[in-house]
C-alpha cells in the first residue's frame, strides 16, 4: 500500500470527518466512511494511520491490518479503553520501520453472530492459512480475527 492510495475517493482526515473535539487521535489518520464489505454489504468506515510525511514521500510502506479499529486510535470510539496504536506508532517513528496500519472496525453489537468464516476462507478451520503476502501482518482481539 501506498500513502498516495487514500488521497480523494472517499478518504478524509479523521478529526476533520468526525468533528470531535474529543478525539486523542495522534498523527496522520485517515477515514473512509460507508465502505462495502462482504458478506452481508453492511458499510463500515475503514481507518488508515500514515507515518510521518508519508502522503509526501512516495514511498511504500508495509503494512499492519488490524481488526476491532474502533479501539485502535481514538478513546472517544472505544468501548474498552484505546489500544494507543497511534501514540506507539508515534514514539517508534524515529527508532525504526516506519508502517501504515489499516483499522477495520468491528461493526458494533451482534458481530460475534454476523461473522462466519466462508467455506475456503482463512480461519475457517484450525490449519486454514491466508496466502503470504511480503509486508502484510493482520492482527485482532478475540473474534475480530475471523
Amino acid at each position: 500500500m501506498t500513502p498516495s492510495e487514500v488521497r480523494g475517493r472517499g478518504w478524509r482526515d479523521y478529526r476533520t470527518a468526525r468533528g470531535s473535539a474529543a478525539s486523542t487521535v495522534v498523527g496522520d489518520l485517515r477515514v473512509r466512511t460507508d465502505f462495502d464489505g462482504p458478506p452481508t454489504g453492511a458499510s463500515r468506515d475503514i481507518l488508515v494511520h500514515l507515518p510521518p510525511g508519508a502522503l509526501a514521500s512516495g514511498r511504500s510502506y508495509p503494512v499492519l491490518y488490524m481488526h476491532d479499529g474502533q479501539n485502535l486510535f481514538d478513546a472517544a470510539t472505544s468501548f474498552a479503553g484505546e489500544w494507543q496504536v497511534d501514540e506507539t506508532l508515534a514514539t517508534l517513528a524515529g527508532q525504526g520501520p516506519e508502517l501504515i496500519v489499516v483499522g477495520i472496525p468491528n461493526g458494533g453489537g451482534g458481530t460475534r453472530h454476523r461473522t462466519k468464516p466462508s467455506t475456503g476462507a482463512a480461519g475457517a478451520h484450525p490449519g486454514a492459512r491466508a496466502p503470504r503476502r511480503a509486508g502484510r501482518v493482520a492482527r485482532g482481539a478475540r473474534v475480530g480475527g475471523v
